[in-house]
């Protein structure tokens, strides 16, 4: 499936704008969130056309559903679509109600469950439901579930975004989530990359819908989506009668989906869990490349009991196809119906502009836009969604910059990093933190009572807090060197992922200069003068061209020792002529012994945490003996979370390998202080585009203004265990 579609051939609205930077060329796209420029009658009427009521919309749906299924002979269908049968799921909408039903049926089949949730009592068979009034609730629940579903895939969208996306989509969750990329400008949504939409984010999304829309069995509703058993022509055909569209089904076609379903929900049961009782041996790691050749397996030998051995095989099945529910959509259907959406969308919009101002609210709907004066391009939704994005845009290039640095190199400049380490500089982001951060080290070192210290927890409020600076900066200086709007520069730095050199490459020496100065003044850098200087010497260098963390990063590796002492060497002949400062505040006796007690406390929560996740780490080890040995390496947070436990921690910490030369791997925990247990949630390879920790998600909500009126996070010291 494609996540967008060109909108080159598509008539340009005034809501549509596009950007040029030297070379580079922002693409023209409809904004379905931003009509500022429309005027606020225009504007209102957008919002009230777009954002319309589908309630009505989606009982049509249900009767299309009905219609096409054999109530008359198999009438405990009817009962089934009423209670189970949403909306909600990766094909068209007709075809999740009358799969999500079937699905149903076949879970109450296998349970040996009533069809209407009591016995009928003398009858042979259940009464048929009156479908239109009973149909009515299952539909607002839809509703529900699919805002729900899309305001948790897009995590920062606002429900009038939701319902525009859907409204549009016609209800279709897979093209409303194609109009949700299509809108943020990243690199994917604007070069039609098919989309994975099978993925953990899609399950968990539809998990959350189903809870929402009150589904009986949500884990059924996400089963849908998931990697299903290879499938035959007994099952094939009827799964492509129910996409067909207004074909009725028959007994048989019934029968043939709730077989499949049946092997569904046999693949899906419990199967034996096997611990592997031994650590990892060195030849672990040839397993490890085994599993990805084309006759991958491992073989283990683990006892489970006494005089019992599980013969265990790990290896990948390549005799037949699997395939998902979402692939039986091409993706020329996906492209073809995302373009018919965004066609009209821009027929509503260009209406709207010309219509006179819409009527008076509804009664009882306080969802309605009034006629109030028109958004900014600051404060409307697009603007502070994409912002929100690019929130978690930055947090992933820090991860990754850490991730990318030597060991004693990531220890020594973590102060640099969360002091002066913007991402904004002549290369790429993550390259640019390393930078700023060893020059601010060596041109502005840390008092020599600190010099022997070497932390290795990064407090999560001063990582929102460069984060939050870099985002500053680098919106203004692309305001600057390319003299557009701040509305335009954070669409730019969505679409380019923050990386500026392009536009620092076309713009004279005086605009750099300039730009950089204002992105230190935004950003609250603390000594913006002096980097502008520094960066402008570095214009002309060998390590731009080259750039820091590239080889690194397509390697697959850390950056070598070599590459770190040619930075410190050209730092060092850059810097040459400045004196490092030493000008330190002094402090009074008592706060100088307030500060040692810190310390010592600071310490010991160290050596607790490293402690635990050591014991953590082992514990994973052993039970994936297939994988290299980790190791802790830096714990990049630590959050208290309350709602769960007074002593309940989420902690992200990136680990390494014996390899030191390969990339690390980004780690979350969940920690219980006062039983000292500790279970490891997942682990996430740094080479995907977006790593997000929980604790940065509740954080950079309420700091960014994403949701107006949202209650402040009260954060108490992030490591007060």
């Amino acid at each position: 499936m494609h996540g967008s579609t060109e909108d080159s051939t598509r008539p340009a609205t005034a809501n549509s704008m596009s950007l040029t930077a030297g070379e580079e060329l922002l693409p023209n796209k409809l904004r379905l969130s931003c009509f500022h420029d429309a005027g606020a009658e225009a504007e209102a009427s957008i919002l009230a056309e777009l954002g319309r009521p589908m309630c009505m919309d989606i009982m049509h749906l249900y009767e299309e559903a009905l219609g096409r299924l054999p109530i008359a002979d198999m009438p405990e269908l009817s009962a089934c679509v009423v209670r189970g049968g949403h909306c909600i799921g990766l094909l068209d909408p007709v075809s999740n109600i009358i799969l999500n039903a079937l699905n149903l049926l076949c879970r109450r089949r296998c349970t040996g469950a009533t069809t209407g949730g009591k016995k009928n009592r003398g009858k042979g068979k259940e009464r048929p439901c009156d479908a239109a009034p009973s149909c009515l609730l299952v539909a607002l629940q839809s509703n529900t579930g699919l805002i729900a579903f899309m305001r948790t895939y897009f995590r920062y969208l606002s429900e009038g975004q939701a319902r525009r996306y859907l409204r549009l989509a016609g209800a279709d969750l897979a093209v409303a989530v194609h109009l949700g990329e299509h809108q943020q400008f990243t690199p994917h949504a604007t070069t039609g990359a098919p989309r994975d939409l099978c993925s953990g984010r899609t399950q968990f999304a539809l998990k959350v819908a189903a809870t929402r829309a009150e589904h009986p069995v949500p884990d059924d509703l996400a089963l849908l989506a998931r990697l299903l058993v290879p499938l035959n022509k007994d099952h094939a055909a009827p799964l492509a009668a129910v996409l067909d569209k207004g074909r009725p089904l028959s007994v048989r076609d019934v029968n043939g989906i709730l077989d499949f379903f049946r092997l569904q929900h046999c693949a899906a049961s419990p199967a034996v869990q096997v611990t592997f009782h031994r650590s990892p041996q060195p030849a672990d790691t040839e397993i490890r490349s085994l599993l990805f050749g084309a006759e991958a397996a491992a073989h283990f030998f683990c006892p489970v009991g006494e005089n019992h051995v599980a013969d265990v095989v790990i290896s990948r099945r390549g005799d037949e196809p699997v395939s998902s529910i979402s692939d039986l959509r091409t993706p020329d259907e996906m492209k073809h119906k995302l373009s018919a959406c965004l066609d009209a969308a821009a027929a509503t919009i260009a209406k709207c502009k010309c219509s006179p101002p819409p009527p008076p609210l509804a009664i009882g709907r306080s969802d309605l836009p009034t006629t109030t004066p028109s958004t900014t391009a600051r404060e409307c939704d697009h603007t502070r969604y994409l912002k929100a994005r690019l929130a978690d845009t930055i947090h992933a290039l820090y991860i990754n910059a850490f991730s990318l640095l030597p060991h004693k190199a990531l220890h020594r400049h973590l102060r640099g990093i969360l002091v002066a380490g913007h991402c904004y500089g002549p290369m790429d982001p993550a390259s640019n933190i390393i930078l700023n951060a060893i020059w601010y080290d060596t041109v502005f070192p840390q008092p020599e009572m600190d010099a022997g210290f070497e932390p290795d927890i990064l407090d999560s409020e001063s990582m929102l807090r460069v984060e939050v600076r870099s985002l500053e900066s680098l919106v203004a200086l692309v305001s600057i060197a390319t003299g557009v709007s701040d509305h335009m520069a954070v669409e730019y730095l969505c679409y380019k992922q923050c990386d500026l050199s392009a536009v620092l490459q076309t713009a004279t020496d005086e605009v750099c200069y300039k730009a950089y100065v204002c992105a230190g003044q935004a950003g609250k850098h603390p000594k913006h003068l002096e980097l502008a200087a520094f960066l402008m010497s570095m214009a002309h260098n060998a390590l731009k061209d080259t750039l820091l963390t590239d080889k690194a990063m397509r390697k697959g590796n850390i950056i070598s020792d070599a590459v770190m002492e040619q930075v410190y060497k050209i730092i060092e002949d850059q810097t040459s002529s400045i004196s490092p400062s030493v000008d330190h505040p002094r402090l009074c006796p008592p706060a100088r012994k307030m500060l040692a007690s810190r310390k010592d406390e600071f310490v010991k929560k160290q050596k607790f945490l490293g402690r635990v996740l050591g014991e953590l780490l082992l514990r994973y080890s052993n039970q994936h003996p297939w994988e290299p040995v980790p190791r802790l390496d830096v714990i990049c947070g630590v959050k208290k979370d309350y709602s769960r436990h007074s002593k309940f921690y989420h902690v992200n910490f990136l680990v390494y390998y014996d390899d030191v030369s390969s990339a690390r791997v980004l780690f979350f925990a969940e920690v219980w202080v006062s039983s000292f247990q500790a279970k490891l949630s997942t682990a996430v390879n740094l080479d995907v585009a977006l790593i997000v920790s929980l604790f940065h998600a509740k954080l950079c909500i309420h700091h960014l203004g994403i949701i107006p009126g949202q209650t402040p996070v009260n954060l108490e010291n992030s490591l007060d265990i």
